[in-house]
């Protein structure tokens, strides 16, 4: 779980000047769907899924596909997201 941490403390933050962009050619960009598998994957779809949602892009969705998982995997989901 430690490394979790270090991998976000120690990533290159963004320049000034991409976030710059996104604030003046936000409503150009064009919104895209993100499409992720996720197949028993109980112990790490929560944080993925965090992840996939918390994107620098101006207007993004989602899709968890949960090809028959053998475990807890919708669980998680549901009650993390309801």
């Amino acid at each position: 779980m430690k490394w979790r941490y270090w991998v976000f403390a120690t990533r290159i933050k963004p320049a000034q000047r991409s976030y710059d962009l996104w604030s003046r050619y936000a409503d150009l960009a064009l919104p895209i769907s993100v499409i992720a598998p996720c197949f028993n994957e109980e112990l790490s779809i929560a944080d993925s899924a965090r992840a996939l949602l918390a994107l620098e892009y101006p207007d993004h969705e989602v899709i968890l596909v949960n090809d028959g998982s053998s475990d807890g995997t919708l669980s998680v989901l549901i009650e993390q997201f309801d």
